[in-house]
């Protein structure tokens, strides 16, 4: 609603000047008519401005009709003046309107959403993420690039902001400071870097995902500020020799990075019931229950992959499951 009340204040600010004019125009018009009315008509005060009125919205009950010919004359003059002052301010906002949906598309809006993210460059990867993320989270997503012509997604979850991702004025018109996660994927590790560094100097402690090109820039994205960078060519090379001898993992990686089919990995609270149970006894559970396999448990800024049997989990901690897109949306409708 705060974005719809925000935008439709923008397309106000446009059509200002017009609106004023055509105020100013249709209160001169209509005050025309009820003196021009009263005196040469002879009609009350009341019934000038009933029949100026009904005269500038073309609406003639022809209950008052005018007797002289100067009354005539001044009908016809309020008739064209007040369609005119209406055809200004209906025409004005359709075209605002227009320029706005245009101006949106071509990213030259600036964006209103709050707890977004905010997605640096535009490459598969980035296009992937945000398949991911319109198919996985409810969050809206600002995209930034300076090579794009225009938003590449219809979604209305999905804002267009065009320009340079290392132009800290471009991040403060995607929202960076309202925002609580950004992704990285420029395609140039030494533009990675600056641009983390940029979002990190505009916002502390935004959550940062960032794409290295070579692993050798790891630990310089982690100082830059990054929280977590993802080496796509270590990984997919890993990949690529595990299809040659283990063809099962890669069919296996194949079925989880797919977004919206088959199995998916995803992070959940854990629930009630499995607060205080070992992890043995939680696999069975949550798959029983559920239908989930758990496969880590997340304590704090921890990730403990194939915990010991014996690992109880406590309060606060999340389970990172394989599950179907079904089972999940099932299990957090039980909780809610």
């Amino acid at each position: 609603m705060l974005i719809f009340i925000r935008q439709v204040l923008r397309i106000i600010g446009k059509v200002r000047k017009a609106l004023s004019g055509a105020a100013l125009a249709l209160v001169s018009t209509f005050t025309l008519g009820v003196v021009g009315f009263h005196y040469l008509e002879r009609l009350t005060w009341f019934d000038s401005i009933y029949f100026t009125f009904v005269t500038m919205a073309t609406i003639g009950y022809g209950d008052i009709t005018p007797h002289t010919f100067w009354g005539k004359v001044l009908v016809m003059i309020i008739s064209v003046l007040g369609i005119s002052s209406f055809a200004v301010v209906v025409t004005s906002l359709l075209q605002s309107l227009v320029t706005e949906k245009l101006e949106v598309m071509l990213g030259l809006v600036a964006s209103y959403f709050t707890d977004h993210v905010v997605v640096c460059g535009w490459c598969d990867a980035s296009k992937a993420a945000i398949g991911e993320l319109l198919a996985s989270t409810r969050k809206n997503i600002v995209l930034v690039d300076d090579k794009l012509d225009k938003n590449p997604f219809e979604d209305p979850r999905v804002h267009f902001v065009k320009g340079d991702y290392k132009d800290p004025s471009v991040l403060k018109k995607a929202g960076v400071k309202r925002a609580t996660d950004a992704i990285v994927t420029t395609g140039s590790d030494s533009d990675t870097i600056l641009t983390v560094l940029r979002i990190k100097s505009l916002k502390k402690d935004i959550h940062i995902a960032a794409e290295a090109i070579s692993g050798s820039v790891r630990d310089i994205l982690k100082e830059a500020g990054a929280d977590h960078v993802i080496t796509s060519s270590e990984f997919g090379g890993r990949l690529l020799a595990a299809s040659v001898s283990q063809p099962g993992t890669t069919t296996l990686f194949d079925d989880l990075t797919s977004t919206g089919a088959g199995n998916d990995v995803y992070e959940i609270r854990a629930p009630e019931e499995v607060i205080g149970l070992s992890f043995k006894e939680i696999l069975v559970k949550v798959k029983e229950g559920y239908n989930m396999i758990v496969v880590a448990v997340r304590r704090g800024d921890r990730v403990i992959i194939n915990p010991d049997p014996s690992l109880r989990v406590e309060s606060g901690d999340h389970l990172i499951v394989i599950s179907t897109p079904e089972d999940i949306r099932r299990a957090r409708s039980l909780r809610s």
